[in-house]
C-alpha cells in the first residue's frame, strides 16, 4: 500500500510540474543573451572558476542582449574562533565581488555579492588547504550562478 501511495504522488508530481508551465531558470534555451567580453580583476582561483562556469554563455550568435562584464572579487580568511590556547579551530572565507554589467559599452547595473562559507581547522596543513579551496570553489560556483540568475532577470525587467 504504502508504495502505490509513492507512485501516485510521484505521478501527480510529474503531472502537475509539466502542465504548469515550469521551466527551469537556467535552461539554455530559454535565455536571449550571451556574454562577449569578461574583465577580471582579483583572486586567480575566483577568476579561473568564474570563467569556466560563465564560457557557456559565451557565444558567437547575436543574441538579443549581448553584455560584456568587469568583475572585481576579493577573498579574504578569517579566524572565527579559537580554543582557550589561542589557536584557530574555525575559520571563514569571504569572497567579496563587484560585478558591473554593460550593455552597447554603457552600464546597464552594477551589483554587489558577499558569500561566505565556515569550516573546522585542520591538523595538517595540507587538508585544510584543501578544505579551504573546496570552499572557495562552492563559493565562486554559486557566484557564477548568482551572476547568471542577474543576467536572466535583468532581461524581463529591461523588457518592460
Amino acid at each position: 500500500m504504502e508504495i502505490l501511495k509513492k507512485i501516485i504522488i510521484i505521478l501527480l508530481s510529474t503531472l502537475y510540474l509539466t502542465s504548469c508551465g515550469f521551466t527551469p531558470i537556467y535552461s539554455k534555451k530559454n535565455l536571449d543573451f550571451q556574454i562577449n567580453n569578461i574583465q577580471f580583476e582579483g583572486d586567480r582561483e575566483i577568476k579561473a572558476i568564474l570563467l569556466s562556469n560563465l564560457s557557456a554563455y559565451k557565444t558567437k550568435k547575436k543574441d538579443k542582449y549581448n553584455y560584456d562584464l568587469n568583475i572585481k572579487s576579493e577573498k579574504k580568511v578569517e579566524i572565527a574562533s579559537k580554543n582557550t590556547k589561542g589557536e584557530a579551530t574555525v575559520y571563514k572565507i569571504n569572497i567579496n565581488s563587484t560585478v558591473e554589467v554593460f550593455l552597447d559599452d554603457k552600464l546597464l547595473l552594477t551589483k554587489h555579492y558577499n558569500n561566505s562559507s565556515i569550516y573546522s581547522s585542520e591538523k595538517k596543513i595540507i587538508k585544510m588547504k584543501e578544505v579551504e579551496s573546496r570552499n572557495l570553489s562552492n563559493l565562486s560556483s554559486k557566484l557564477a550562478s548568482e551572476i547568471i540568475l542577474t543576467l536572466s532577470l535583468a532581461n524581463k525587467k529591461s523588457d518592460f
